[in-house]
């Protein structure tokens, strides 16, 4: 395997990760591993898809960060907002790739709950097979993207306020903490997921023994589970899909779980939990809960996705 090493002393080869993704693409290489070592790296990084069997490895999370400030309400030159899907600090839409003790951070910071430009994304990802271990996510408003494909996150960190967690990939989330920032509000924290699942695809966002946080200050039941998002340029059919299974939920958890979005409701949407603990875990009308058929089958597909990095 080709190693390409990221420094931002001289001990490197290249000085920028986006600089040595460039090199692999000229270069022709497969199953080459990129090593960034200690630092913050401020800069858009784009992976596009072709790249065979790629590796980025950092030397953890708490030492190894991808940064960048865009967000959806910047006007570009041609006096048109940048929209969220092209506010990430990094794309990957390349296929069975591994990401492994990187943080990816957007470090824009809008206090509020103002929807019309707020939304700042550290991850887009398209690709297929993607596999995150160790690795952080920092940002607020839309700070996840799973945007399509199918990927795995084993024992990260993903911090935001609204619809952090979304789109419409099969994403699998395993021993990973979400952890829920403060808006200061008493009555609304904000919404943990917003999945965009077509209702072709068997699921959607799957969290196995996952710990939901929040700081202290944050008022009890004012965070939603998540809410169902269709969005308006959806080609085909959405039926929103999000899976709790043995996680644990702090305080900051509202009762009901889930929530509407714009004319959608929970109840249409295929949300449910299953043996959830911690002082958010309530069963009631509004929060389904699967069957031990139904979680028999959904664990033998975790356990599938676990074993091929376990």
């Amino acid at each position: 395997m080709t190693e390409y090493i990221v420094s931002k002393q001289d001990d490197g080869q290249f000085k920028s990760v986006q600089e040595a993704i460039n090199a692999i693409i000229n270069d022709g290489v497969e199953n080459a591993t990129i090593s960034v070592k200690e630092g913050c790296y401020e800069e858009l990084v784009t992976i596009p898809k072709g790249i065979k069997n790629l590796r980025l490895k950092g030397e953890g999370s708490d030492k190894t960060k991808i940064t960048y400030g865009n967000y959806a309400g910047i006007i570009t030159k041609s006096g048109e907002k940048l929209g969220t899907n092209r506010s990430a600090s990094v794309f990957i839409d390349v296929d069975n790739a591994t990401f492994d003790g990187i943080a990816f951070e957007n470090s824009y910071i809008q206090e509020g709950f103002d929807t019309s430009g707020r939304q700042a994304v550290a991850v887009n990802s398209t690709g297929n097979g993607l596999i995150f271990t160790n690795c952080a996510f920092y940002g607020r408003q839309d700070t996840l993207y799973v945007r399509e494909g199918s990927c795995l996150f084993q024992d990260c960190y993903i911090e935001g306020d609204i619809d952090f967690i979304f789109g419409a990939a099969e994403a699998v989330f395993a021993r990973c903490e979400i952890h829920s920032r403060n808006c200061g509000s008493k009555e609304l924290n904000g919404y943990a997921t917003a999945a965009s699942t077509k209702a072709k695809d068997e699921y959607g966002f799957i969290f196995y023994q996952c710990n939901f946080t929040a700081p202290s200050e944050v008022a009890p039941n004012t965070v939603y589970l998540g809410r169902p998002w269709h969005p308006s340029a959806a080609t085909e059919p959405v039926c929103s899909a999000t899976i709790l299974m043995n996680c644990e939920l702090g305080k900051h958890i509202k009762e009901e779980g889930w929530t509407y979005m714009g004319q959608v409701w929970p109840e249409t949407e295929r949300f449910f939990e299953y043996q959830s603990t911690g002082k958010g875990a309530k069963q009631n009308e509004h929060r389904k809960q699967l069957t031990e058929e139904e979680a028999c089958k959904v664990r033998t597909l975790i356990e599938t996705k676990l074993c091929k990095i376990n």
